[in-house]
């Protein structure tokens, strides 16, 4: 419930935001205030569903036993990580070309 509040007061700080923008001329200024206004907000809501994903992780551990081989990475879990990098390094050296 709580991640529930939180996305959506974190989608209605991101349209006010960007309402704001749509008025306003495009500075040098405003995407290192976005970075500072949303980035921490998503941060910790994504912190806040890691701790969240762990904690019900633990409970099926208690409910299943020791049998889960849940704690062994997968061939597609790390081929996925490995795609989203060029994607992030891409991103990032965009983002630092504007600044």
């Amino acid at each position: 419930m709580v991640e529930l509040v939180a996305g959506i007061v974190l989608l209605i700080i991101v349209i006010c935001w960007v309402s704001v923008l749509q008025r306003l001329e495009w500075r040098r200024w405003t995407l290192p205030v976005t970075a500072i206004l949303i980035f921490p907000l998503l941060a910790g809501l994504l912190i806040g569903w890691i701790f969240e994903m762990e904690r019900t992780r633990n409970e099926m551990k208690a409910i299943i036993g020791a049998v889960s081989q849940d704690d062994q990475w997968g061939f597609g879990q790390i081929i996925a990580v490995f795609l989203w990098l060029p994607l992030c390094f891409k991103i990032l050296l965009h983002v630092m070309d504007r600044v």
